[in-house]
């Protein structure tokens, strides 16, 4: 997606999405914030026709690791938050189709030699959903050594790193 100013979205409604948690808005007044991914993966994604974002932040690839946790809180997992996700939007009128998403985060603090990977593993199980849903994100910002923090306003995405600040289109 092509680069767009900053944002302003000082005055809108913060809603909080933590780590293992979705969330959707159609509040033209509301903004959708994750902070601090790491190795964790948040997914943006935003359905023009409807004006409907929605903000998905994963901890974990597998849900097979944890099924007790899974039924509690799928969106703690890459195979039960995303499908969570999916189906949201589809209860909601939307086709998979007419959905943008953006995907960041998956950082490795731990350097290549990392024992667990988590960051790694958690992009592989995403870009493995998405493309048995034959579903193509608009952009991502996957990967690295660094942090990021999402809000997403009213279709428009801002990705903040601890040096920088870019604003992505899903509209």
């Amino acid at each position: 997606m092509t680069e767009t100013p900053s944002i302003d979205h000082s005055s809108a409604q913060k809603i909080v999405v933590e780590v293992g948690d979705l969330a959707f808005t159609a509040d033209k007044n509301s903004v959708l914030s994750t902070y601090g991914l790491g190795s964790c993966v948040g997914i943006a994604a935003y359905c023009p026709e409807k004006a409907l974002g929605a903000l998905l932040h994963i901890m974990l690839p597998d849900s097979k690791t944890n099924p007790t946790k899974a039924e509690e809180q799928p969106a703690t997992f890459a195979d039960t938050g995303l499908a969570a996700l999916f189906q949201e939007f589809e209860s909601r009128g939307s086709t998979l189709k007419q959905v943008h998403f953006f995907l960041a985060g998956g950082a490795s603090f731990m350097g290549a030699d990392a024992l667990f990977k988590i960051g790694e593993k958690n992009i592989e199980a995403v870009k493995a959903i998405f493309q048995a849903q034959q579903i193509t994100p608009v952009d991502e910002q996957l990967g690295g050594i660094n942090n990021r923090t999402l809000h997403l306003f009213n279709g428009m995405l801002e990705l903040q790193t601890p040096s920088t600040k870019t604003t992505f289109s899903l509209k």
